[in-house]
C-alpha cells in the first residue's frame, strides 16, 4: 500500500534453478491505496492447481478483479449474491502469483494465490 500519492519503480524478480527473470514497471498513484476488508465474512478462495476457485457463502455482490503480479488486469467477473461457486481455468495463465480482489457496496475483500505450482 502506498500513503502519498506518486509514481513508484515496482521490480519482480522470478527464479527458478539458473533461469532468473526480472519485470520492472513504474506505476502511478494518484491517493491513497489501503484497502477495508469488510467483506471478510462468507468468501474464499484457493488455488486447485487448474483453476482458482472463488466461494461465495455470504450472499456478496459485486465485481471480481484478477491481476497479475505486476497488476496488470488479467479478468473480471461479476460476483452475483446466489452465486456460491465461481470457478476460472487457469490452465492458459502464466505461472506466478496473482492478486484477487472483489468490490461490492459494503467493501472490498482480497487475497493473493498461486498459479502453475
Amino acid at each position: 500500500m502506498y500513503s502519498l500519492p506518486g509514481e513508484y519503480t515496482v521490480v519482480l524478480t522470478l527464479s527458478e534453478g539458473a533461469c532468473i527473470r526480472t519485470v520492472e514497471r513504474t506505476i502511478s498513484v494518484s491517493g491513497a491505496t489501503g484497502m477495508e476488508d469488510r467483506l471478510t465474512e462468507g468468501l474464499r478462495a484457493w488455488s486447485t492447481g487448474l483453476s482458482i476457485v472463488l466461494l461465495n457463502n455470504g450472499g456478496v455482490e459485486g465485481e471480481l478483479r484478477v491481476m497479475d503480479a505486476t497488476g496488470r488486469l488479467i479478468t473480471t467477473h461479476r460476483v452475483a449474491g446466489g452465486t456460491e461457486r465461481l470457478e476460472l481455468p487457469t490452465a492458459d495463465w502464466s505461472k506466478g502469483i496473482y492478486h484477487l480482489e472483489v468490490r461490492g457496496s459494503n467493501g472490498r475483500w482480497s487475497t493473493s494465490l498461486p498459479v502453475g505450482y
